[in-house]
């Protein structure tokens, strides 16, 4: 399935995820993208989205006019750099265009809060259900946000696949994890590995991350992980801990 389609298919409830027919105030996209990376960072998710051309009630593709990269913001500057130098720290923004039979649709991916919470403005916000707040009305989602941490590891890799995978790894782990969770190990035997990779937590909803390559890629495929060296090291200790 298509990342708009899994989009479509979320519930109205998920509060890293808006859907727009239109909207071409640049001051609530800012806003908006602010709370969708905080609600990414709380749920663990890898991107929080902006959906222009979707219905929000029936999450039907109806198309939309919103173009990122003709739209102004105050002074008349471009939007996306205006909203680059706004959202502090700034979570990265990439914009995805989908021209669907049923109209053109406009995807904002925002990356998630990692070590604060994302600002527009000078302004952290967060969602309440359907609704855009502001963080400072909610602390106890203050205080998770700003106890978070950052998991290095959980990152997915945007150039990675499956088949940056090694099949002999995937068997073992497959082996390792029936011996450990016994009351699923026939149910490992008939998942795909995508299944399987996804229910041990290696893959995020099919995004290969870095843990991935790490415990289970090709010896070729450590240089996705650059600059960073994939070295695993292993500490050896007698029964004294020495």
């Amino acid at each position: 399935m298509s990342l708009l389609g899994r989009l479509c298919a979320c519930s109205r409830e998920v509060e890293w995820l808006e859907f727009k027919r239109d909207n071409h105030d640049p001051q609530l996209v800012g806003e908006t993208l602010s709370a969708l990376a905080n609600e990414a960072a709380l749920h663990r998710e890898v991107r929080g989205y902006l959906v222009f051309g979707v219905d929000d009630r029936t999450h039907s593709i109806v198309g939309t006019s919103f173009d990122p990269h003709a739209m102004k913001a105050r002074g008349n500057q471009d939007l996306m750099p205006w909203l680059s130098t706004q959202l502090v720290p700034n979570p990265g923004v990439e914009i995805h265009v989908v021209a669907h039979p049923m109209g053109r649709v406009v995807l904002l991916a925002v990356g998630p809060a990692r070590v604060q919470p994302i600002a527009f403005a000078g302004t952290a916000w967060v969602r309440a259900g359907s609704s855009t707040m502001q963080l400072s009305k909610h602390p106890e989602k203050a205080r998770a946000l700003w106890t978070l941490g950052y998991d290095w590891s959980a990152d997915s890799v945007p150039c990675a696949s499956a088949l940056d995978l090694d099949p002999e790894a995937i068997a073992l782990a497959r082996r390792q994890f029936a011996s450990k969770y016994l009351d699923q190990a026939l149910d490992v035997t008939a998942w795909d590995d995508l299944t399987f990779l996804n229910k041990a937590r290696v893959l995020r909803k099919g995004v290969v991350t870095r843990a991935a390559l790490l415990l289970l890629g090709r010896p070729e495929s450590a240089t996705l992980l650059a600059p960073a060296v994939a070295r695993i090291s292993w500490i050896l200790r007698d029964k004294d801990h020495q």
